[in-house]
């Protein structure tokens, strides 16, 4: 998984011609991001509790 960079963060803005559409779609990236770290960190302590209770 990469990193979410101030540097992406202002490539993109400068790319959009529009702030608030460049700001829907970085928020809705980071809202992903989000959600992606939590699965893996749901996955990774699923695992380990089965391990720990076995």
């Amino acid at each position: 998984m990469e990193k979410f960079t101030k540097g992406y963060v202002d490539v993109v803005v400068r790319m959009r011609t529009d702030k608030r559409e460049a700001r829907k779609f970085l928020h809705r990236q980071l809202y992903e991001l989000r959600n992606q770290v939590t699965r893996e960190h749901y996955f990774e302590m699923y695992e380990y509790i089965n391990t720990a209770t076995n």
